[in-house]
């Protein structure tokens, strides 16, 4: 019998929900992984489908679901037949799934207030689940509208991943390349007390916003300049307080190895020599970048609970001690880094071997398929063909480093946070 580490077994079940869901089960989970009861749920909830030969074959083994604001009907029909109309949930619309008695070229029409809102066709093949989408575009929808599609958890159902808000401007920069925020996964962040949240969405920085100051940029992601400029006025953070000398007076921060909790130290009278001293800070101003995000959408984001390894900030360690660190920080912020897993699918990077599990979260939908991944030819290739994005994901080969993507080869590949030429910032519907 073979033997399978956790996060192998995590996949595994991880892929028989998936396959549940194909064939028109559903597995509802409150956690982030299936447990086996959950999963027994999704099973029983297969249409009955009868096998005749190598074949499946039944009426009820068609699936097809559409979905739309409230109030909004939405009509099935085949060679300008109609076979049935249903119209979404009130009060806040959602989801609604007919059962086509046959594959084929199927016509969806969505109607409100008696005029036609859109119409999409889908052809249905072998038996299991499709989605017919609607005709419109993200950004053909008001903000509202959005938020109410995305914190009701049905987008996934109305938008394709990579279609995109467009926020008008962001830290200043006008450009498509930066004013975009883009729809990259359905359902896979949490919140503070670990609900789900409908949509997650990334945007990109301008060039003066990558973040490349050394000094600045060790003591793990959450102690980072880069965050510390996404925070709105009022934040509590560890910063890094720079350098100090035996004469500095004054309260300040060192993290505790052992307990994995900051100490406080008054200097000159506890001073100790090669040690990274921080300060506790209340942000008395909002972040740069969070002060630049749009003022349209601030009021509907909502803050996203995310795990993130620490990384290696203790003086002197060598990178073998680096390699052993195992701690992980929780952060809940409105504006947020992705990971390279997040944003890649794939953790690895040269120097970068401790860190190959899914810790800092799943990887995005709209990021699974490779082709799919490359977010440079989703924006403006003419001007970001060269241009590297920065993602939270520590460094093992320096300290004050994290990675980049490297656009010459679709993958992360290197790890120096001063070539990065923009960060990617996050935000939760």
């Amino acid at each position: 019998m073979a033997n399978f580490t956790r996060n192998q077994f995590i996949d595994a079940m991880n892929q028989i929900k998936v396959n549940i869901e194909n064939k028109g089960g559903q597995v509802n989970i409150s956690a982030s992984n299936p447990t086996p009861a959950e999963l027994a749920t999704g099973v029983n909830s297969i249409p009955n489908i009868t096998v005749t030969n190598t074949y499946i074959s039944s009426e009820s083994g068609y699936v097809l679901k559409a979905a739309e604001l409230n109030g909004v009907t939405l009509t099935l029909s085949k060679d300008g037949t109609t076979i049935s109309s249903q119209t979404t949930p009130s009060p806040n619309g959602g989801v609604v799934t007919f059962n086509p008695t046959s594959g084929g070229e199927y016509t969806i029409t969505a109607t409100a207030n008696g005029a036609t809102k859109w119409t999409n066709t889908i052809f249905i093949g072998d038996v299991g689940v499709y989605n017919c989408k609607s005709a419109l575009k993200m950004r053909e929808y008001t903000l509202e509208e959005i938020n109410t599609i995305c914190k009701n958890h049905y987008a996934q159902y109305m938008f394709d991943y990579w279609d995109y808000i467009d926020m008008g401007s962001f830290v200043g920069s006008t450009n498509a390349n930066s004013r975009y925020a883009y729809f990259v996964s359905a359902d896979t962040e949490v919140d503070e007390n670990d609900n789900p949240l409908g949509a997650t969405f990334v945007c990109f920085t301008p060039s003066n916003y990558k973040m490349n100051n050394q000094s600045y940029n060790f003591g793990g992601y959450a102690h980072t300049l880069a965050r510390q400029q996404m925070q709105p006025s009022g934040t509590e953070m560890y910063v890094n307080a720079g350098t100090l000398s035996s004469s500095t007076s004054g309260t300040y921060y060192v993290y505790d190895w052992i307990l994995n909790t900051w100490e406080e130290k008054t200097l000159p009278a506890e001073w100790t020599a090669n040690t990274y001293y921080y300060q506790k800070v209340n942000l008395t101003a909002d972040g740069a970048i969070y002060a630049g995000f749009s003022e349209a959408i601030k009021p509907y984001v909502v803050a996203s609970k995310q795990k993130r390894w620490r990384g290696w900030y203790k003086y002197g360690e060598t990178s073998t001690e680096a390699n052993e660190d195992q701690v992980v920080e929780t952060i809940a912020d409105k504006l947020w880094m992705p990971s390279a897993m997040q944003m890649n699918g794939e953790p690895f990077v040269t120097g970068w071997t401790k860190y190959k599990t899914d810790i800092e979260g799943s990887p995005f939908k709209g990021c699974e398929n490779k082709s799919e991944n490359d977010f440079y030819y989703k924006t403006d290739p003419a001007t970001l063909s060269s241009q590297n994005a920065w993602y939270c994901s520590p460094s093992l080969s320096y300290y004050y480093n994290f990675c980049y993507w490297n656009n010459g080869n679709g993958i992360v590949t290197s790890y120096n946070a001063n070539n990065s030429y923009r960060l990617a910032v996050c935000f939760c519907l």
